[in-house]
């Protein structure tokens, strides 16, 4: 709880001007930020806003209730599946304190995740009480938690295969009798148009689905796609926090891990063969685990493809596992001293490596510390790094940093900002100004980097480009305070009244305490008003 914010909070949550702006969370249902579309999760960090303002601990007290919603949530749903109470209980723990939870959990950003899992996980609450009969709360409470779900994050999506898996493993139902049962057609054409509606939002505003590229092509995707799902697997008994994002080496080949990992997926793809009856409340739970997976195999080129948010949901089937395991083992009265005491030792470790690993998140440089230690090619870690001795005021600490980034990754467009910015601090301006125009160059449009960019050349001199790099922020990001603020006085500087005070407003409009922005509109107002002497 007393972690800051950190990472993609700064970029993801800080810069989406909307959250912060008093009346604009509408606007979240119709724009994208940072290529995402995740409105209801924007929504929740608008009320973060509202009530505890730019302060860390009420948000990570909002992702904590989401955690233990959902905790509550696996418990119902596995009392549901398994009819133990005990059971479903030591489930619900096991899902409440596993250690790859803690990144998704104290990482504010992460908060997507929670809410998607919650809509999975009610839906199907909702769905197993439709099933038995379909009254209208059950209905409605299904569609509403589902718009949660999908609008929060992409993966709730898997809701509706994770259903079909629950008919035929959990109910047990033929395919050609379950597609004549009216219940099961309607609550799937319902949440079917439901996914509909989001999918045709989602690509109206960003046009296109990938959010990377297969560095080795589609063979390297092919050689290095068995080894990331058995670590996911690993991860579920022997967790080993990844500390954010883990890069997969696609030059792999198809060496000896591949081939382990082949035959492991292997030997549990057979064991969805089995002849369903025993084995079934086992079978949902393999085939769930991978089909939540799906998301982030890496059919939709990402660039970092591993980490420990990304078993949030898919960990629900383990935790269903670890209580059907329990129930099984209750039966076994010889075993079941040595069962209670490893389900006590197994919990109170991972109960331990939480604890320790949440340790992690406590702040920027305890984080990437931690990052690069666990992966030393990380070109991310240095320029994060470096970034932070930038905004200490250490430019000279941060070149050398960078510099190690950009030996690794020499087009990583936020690496070359950060080192233009420490050579802008520098004083090397014209080596700062080339910086900021190859970073926009090979990453695009980013309105933080243009208004760097444009500050530069206004203190160059430089004020009609300025100005020009001014009027396309006001295109991309109409409420971005700080460049506004700064365009509006250049404007001054300009002799351009009108422009400044079309500034200042939108100031205003996004920062209403803004009060020197409200002391310059009023000088402005006042010169308008005032008589012109002949």
């Amino acid at each position: 709880m007393s972690g800051d914010f950190i990472y993609d909070d700064n970029i993801e949550v800080r810069n989406v001007d909307d959250v912060f702006t008093p009346g604009a969370w509408p606007k979240l249902f119709f724009n994208a930020y940072q290529r995402l579309y995740r409105p209801v999760k924007l929504l929740s960090f608008y009320v973060d806003n509202a009530l505890f303002g730019w302060h860390p601990l009420g948000w990570h007290w909002q992702s904590a209730f989401w955690h233990a919603f959902n905790g509550v949530l696996v418990f119902l749903l596995a009392r549901r599946l398994s009819g133990s109470l005990l059971a479903a209980f030591i489930g619900g723990l096991w899902f409440a304190i596993h250690p790859v939870h803690t990144e998704a959990v104290v990482w504010i950003n992460g908060r997507g995740t929670l809410m998607s899992t919650f809509g999975v996980l009610a839906v199907l609450l909702f769905y197993e009480r439709w099933r038995r009969q379909p009254v209208w709360w059950a209905g409605a409470g299904m569609l509403a938690v589902a718009f949660i779900g999908f609008f929060s994050k992409e993966d709730a999506l898997m809701v509706l295969p994770i259903i079909g898996l629950y008919e035929l493993f959990i109910r047990r139902e033929k395919i050609p009798a379950l597609l004549k049962q009216k219940s099961f057609l309607t609550a799937m054409l319902a949440l079917g148009a439901l996914a509909a509606v989001y999918l045709a939002l989602r690509q109206s505003i960003i046009p296109g689905v990938s959010q990377g590229r297969w560095e080795a092509g589609f063979r390297g995707w092919i050689s290095t796609q068995p080894v990331i799902l058995t670590t996911y697997l690993r991860q579920l008994i022997w967790p080993d926090p990844m500390c954010v994002d883990q890069p997969v080496d696609y030059t792999a080949g198809f060496g000896v891990d591949f081939w382990l990992s082949v035959l492991l997926l292997a030997v549990c793809a057979s064991f969805l063969f089995l002849r369903r009856g025993v084995w079934s409340c086992w079978q949902f739970a393999v085939a769930f685990f991978f089909v939540a997976l799906i998301p982030v195999m890496g059919l939709i080129p990402i660039n970092q493809p591993r980490a420990d948010r990304f078993l949030y949901l898919p960990s629900v089937a383990g935790a269903l596992a670890v209580a059907w395991l329990w129930e099984w083992a209750a039966t076994q009265l010889r075993w079941r001293p040595a069962c209670v005491a490893f389900l006590a030792a197994s919990l109170s470790w991972y109960g331990w490596r939480s604890w320790d690993y949440s340790k992690t998140f406590l702040n920027e440089t305890v984080l990437w510390k931690n990052v690069l230690a666990a992966n030393p090619q990380s070109y991310r870690c240095y320029a994060n790094l470096a970034a932070i001795d930038n905004n200490t005021g250490q430019p000279q600490l941060a070149l050398p940093l960078v510099e190690k980034a950009l030996a690794l990754n020499p087009d990583y467009p936020e690496g070359l900002v950060i080192k233009a910015y420490a050579q802008e601090v520098l004083g090397h301006l014209p080596e700062a100004e080339t910086g900021y125009r190859r970073a926009i160059e090979k990453g695009g449009e980013d309105p933080r980097w243009l208004y760097l960019l444009a500050d530069l050349l206004a203190r160059e001199g430089k004020n009609a480009e300025a100005e020009k790099f001014y009027d396309r922020i006001a295109q991309l990001r109409p409420n971005y305070a700080e460049a506004r603020f700064a365009a509006g006085i250049l404007a001054i500087q300009m002799n351009e009244p009108a422009k400044a005070d079309a500034d200042m407003t939108a100031v205003l409009q996004a920062d209403p305490a803004n009060q020197k922005a409200r002391e310059i509109l009023d000088l402005l107002h006042q010169k308008e008003s005032a008589p012109t002497g002949k």
